[in-house]
């Protein structure tokens, strides 16, 4: 985007938060206009701070009183129901109870909140557990911020993965709008709905994918936007959502296995995540159970069940994720299925399993002891809808981003909403 485009996003934003407070959040747009979104960057934070290169400021939404310009940083801290103020010198500035909004003097010099920078605005408030913030920003400059940390800035014959990324993460978004509009936002900045890093992971690659796809979304038979779940590499079959979260799907969610006749291959078996492999020792693996599995079973209780013996794969979906993964113990047995299984069974150093596509699992036992486990599979992320990897290899064989959206997101169409 350019910076004149910018610059009069921001300056029509000025009024933005008396309409905010009448209705809510953003609506449809309308022929040409650009939606309004609200991202919850912090919240429950003990204490957050703010300052512009170009000066900024900060006023009170429901007072009515003229905004204070601001040339220097400000800290804002949690206080009971309200924020405490304080200004660069360390002296307090007041107690506020009601939302708070700051905007920057100068659009070339965005907002930066504890030194990441943001543009739009920020509005904040305390939920009671410390301080929300959230970014007020236009739908386009959001998915610029958000396309780099979902699918990252790649070589030019991935440009139509990039602009499926962008149409992707743009569906999701309107579809999603209120999500959490209980909690004062629409959508978290984390990969709860999607990673969002403001202006500093903004990739010029990912911008000019943004750009050529402007008011481009993917809309279901209704022509409503889709909800357009996306995941790093499906391992050569994407998921419906019954197969790995237990609930149906909209139509548009089908597991499909990925490849066409251009390809002998999946097209995300380009990706590194394709085939893996997890090795634990098997002490490492019982602490690293005792940690992850209460969260996912609740009856589980290390002296109720005792050690572990063995683990089989009792079924598979589909897309030949594990359905039922059955962990035997001395004196019980304990089941996971679909994605929970990646988050009770986590790699050595602590993260999510890659994926439920196991591929073998060996259990090695010495002296009636578990003392190796050993996991293969294949793909990363949920693997429901978009494949990134697959939009990746679709790219390099001579798809358009249409084309990748239509053949993960079966049924569904692409149309310019603004």
């Amino acid at each position: 985007m350019t910076s004149t485009a910018r610059a009069h996003s921001w300056s029509s934003l000025r009024p933005l938060f008396c309409l905010l407070a009448l209705f809510g959040s953003a609506g449809p747009a309308g022929a040409g206009d650009i939606p309004l979104v609200k991202i919850g960057l912090r919240v429950g934070a003990p204490e957050v701070g703010i300052e512009s290169g170009g000066g900024w400021a900060v006023g009170r939404l429901h007072t009515g009183l003229r905004p204070t310009r601001v040339g220097a940083a400000w800290r804002f801290s949690s206080r009971g129901e309200g924020i405490q103020v304080w200004d660069e010198t360390g002296r307090l500035r007041g107690n506020v109870a009601d939302t708070l909004f700051a905007f920057p003097l100068d659009p070339e010099h965005p907002l930066r909140l504890d030194e990441r920078a943001y543009r739009g605005e920020l509005l904040l408030f305390s939920n009671g557990d410390g301080i929300v913030v959230v970014n007020v920003i236009d739908l386009e400059s959001y998915v610029a911020g958000v396309v780099p940390l979902e699918i990252g800035a790649q070589p030019p014959p991935r440009a139509e993965a990039i602009k499926a990324q962008a149409v992707a993460a743009r569906s999701y978004t309107l579809a999603q709008l209120r999500r959490w509009a209980g909690r004062g936002f629409d959508l978290l900045s984390t990969v709860d709905d999607q990673a969002y890093g403001g202006v500093d992971a903004e990739a010029a690659w990912c911008t000019k994918a943004t750009e050529a796809t402007r008011g481009v979304v993917a809309v279901d038979g209704d022509r409503r936007p889709i909800v357009a779940f996306y995941s790093s590499t499906c391992g050569g079959h994407s998921a419906e959502p019954s197969e790995v979260w237990g609930k149906p799907g909209a139509p548009y969610l089908k597991g499909i296995r990925d490849k066409t006749k251009r390809v002998s291959d999946s097209f995300c078996s380009i990706s590194p995540r394709y085939n893996w492999t997890e090795i634990w020792e098997g002490s490492a693996f019982e602490e690293m159970l005792d940690r992850s599995l209460p969260n996912q079973v609740a009856s589980w209780n290390r002296e109720k069940y005792g050690r572990l013996r063995s683990m089989e794969v009792a079924s598979r979906g589909p897309s030949k994720r594990v359905s039922r993964l059955v962990l035997e113990f001395e004196r019980g047995t304990v089941e996971l299925g679909g994605d929970a299984i990646r988050w009770a069974i986590r790699r050595p150093n602590g993260e999510a399993l890659r994926s439920c596509m196991l591929t073998d699992i060996a259990v090695d036992r010495s002296d009636g002891r578990v003392v190796r486990v050993g996991i293969k599979g294949r793909g990363f992320g949920h693997g429901v809808g978009l494949c990134q990897f697959g939009a990746m290899g679709m790219s390099e064989h001579g798809y358009d981003y249409r084309d990748i959206l239509r053949f993960y997101y079966r049924g569904s169409d692409v149309l310019r909403f603004y």
